[in-house]
C-alpha cells in the first residue's frame, strides 16, 4: 500500500513545472499530502502565471521565477525535475555533488505504488503500443487499468490516487522520464522498446558532443527501461534494438523477445495502416502476452482499436479521399514511414 505520509514535511522543489498539467498536477499531490513545495521555473512570471493560479489554493506552494539558484535546491529533501531539464545545468549539478536527491515524476510513481508496471519506449511507436496495450488489458478485463507517464495533462502522482491493491498500470516512457528511473536504479517489470533513431539531438548534443555521442547518450537513457530489471523481467523489443542493447556494459539476464509481425494473421485487419503500425501490434501481442492474455483476447482487443490521435489517424472521407492526422511525425523517418503506409 502507498504510504500516505511519504510527502508530510517533506521539502520538495519542484523544477520546470510547465503549463500542460503534468508538473502542475504533482505539485498539487505534494502539497495535498502535506509535503512543503517550492516551485521554481526559470521562464517568466506571466508565462507561468497559469500555474500559478491553479495552485493558488495550497498555501504550502511556493513559487520563485527567473534564474535558477542553488539555493533553492540545497536544503530540499527531493528535487522533483521536468522533463527536458539538461542534466549540465549548474544548480542540478551541484545537486548531485551535494547528495541532494533527484527524481522524476513517473519512476517516483512506480516506487511509491509498488504496482507491475508494462512500459513502453522507443523513438517512434511508442505511443500506438502503449494505448494499444492499454485498450485490450482495459476491453478485456472490464477493470481500470492506469495509463500514465508520457500522456499529455496526466499527472502521475495524481495516478497513486487510482491504485488499488490489484493494479496494473501502462506507462509510455520517454528518454527524459527513463532518467528518472536511471536514479532510482528501477525497470518496469515489462519493458517494450519499439525502435531507435535519431531524435532530441539538439539535447544530446550539448556541450560540443558529436552526433555519435549524443546517440549513446539517447540510447542509454532510452535503455533504463530494461537496464534494471530483474530475472523475473521481459524486454520485448526488436533485433537491431537488440543488437545495440548488447552492446552496453553488464549483463541481460531477464526474457528477451524479439518481435515480429509474422504472429499477427494476415488477414488481420488494424485501424491504422502500415508495416511500422503491424510491428507496433506485435509488441504490444508479445507484452499482452507476458501478462497472460490469450491470443483470443489480443486480436479481439485489437479489432476495437480505435488508433491513436494524430497517429495516422483516419479523421474524414471526404468524396473517397481519405484524410489522417499524422501530426506527430515529427522526424523525417517517421514521415517517410507514414507516406509509405498510404501509397
Amino acid at each position: 500500500m502507498i504510504d500516505q505520509n511519504y510527502f508530510k514535511d517533506k521539502r520538495v522543489t519542484v523544477m520546470r513545472i510547465g503549463l500542460i498539467g503534468r508538473g502542475i498536477g504533482d505539485a498539487a499531490y505534494i502539497a495535498e499530502m502535506g509535503g512543503i513545495v517550492r516551485v521554481v521555473d526559470a521562464a517568466p512570471q506571466d508565462v507561468m502565471q497559469p500555474a500559478v493560479d491553479a495552485l493558488a489554493e495550497y498555501p504550502n506552494i511556493t513559487f520563485k521565477f527567473g534564474p535558477y539558484e542553488f539555493a533553492d535546491f540545497k536544503d530540499a529533501d527531493l528535487v522533483l525535475v521536468g522533463a527536458g531539464a539538461p542534466l549540465d545545468e549548474p544548480v542540478l549539478v551541484e545537486c548531485k555533488k551535494a547528495g541532494v536527491r533527484l527524481v522524476q515524476s513517473a519512476a517516483l510513481f512506480a516506487e511509491l505504488s509498488h504496482v507491475p508496471i508494462i512500459g513502453v519506449t522507443g523513438t517512434r511507436g511508442k505511443s500506438t503500443v502503449t494505448h494499444m496495450i492499454h485498450h485490450v488489458l482495459s476491453v478485456t478485463t472490464g477493470e481500470e487499468v492506469i495509463l500514465g507517464g508520457n500522456v499529455r495533462g496526466v499527472s502521475n502522482l495524481q495516478l497513486l490516487k487510482q491504485v488499488k491493491e490489484d493494479s496494473l498500470c501502462v506507462m509510455e516512457l520517454d528518454s527524459w522520464q527513463l532518467q528518472g528511473f536511471g536514479w532510482a536504479g528501477i525497470s518496469p517489470a515489462v519493458a517494450v522498446f519499439t525502435n531507435f533513431m535519431e531524435d532530441h539531438l539538439n539535447y544530446y548534443e550539448r556541450g560540443g558532443k558529436s552526433k555519435a555521442e549524443a546517440m549513446d547518450l539517447y540510447f542509454l537513457d532510452k535503455a533504463q527501461i530494461f537496464l534494471h530489471q530483474e530475472e523475473s523481467g521481459v524486454l520485448i523489443t526488436t533485433p537491431e534494438v537488440f543488437t545495440r542493447a548488447q552492446k552496453l556494459p553488464g549483463s541481460i539476464g531477464q526474457e528477451v523477445i524479439l518481435a515480429d509481425a509474422s504472429v499477427l494473421p494476415e488477414d488481420m485487419l488494424l485501424s491504422m495502416p502500415g508495416e511500422h503500425n503491424r510491428l507496433n501490434a506485435a509488441l504490444a501481442y508479445e507484452a499482452l502476452k507476458s501478462v497472460g492474455m490469450t491470443e483470443d483476447e489480443i486480436f479481439a482487443g485489437f479489432a476495437s482499436f480505435p488508433g491513436v490521435e494524430g497517429r495516422l489517424q483516419l479523421i474524414a472521407t471526404i468524396d473517397g479521399v481519405r484524410v489522417y492526422n499524422d501530426n506527430n511525425a515529427t522526424t523525417p523517418q517517421a514521415t517517410t514511414v507514414a507516406i509509405k503506409a498510404l501509397a
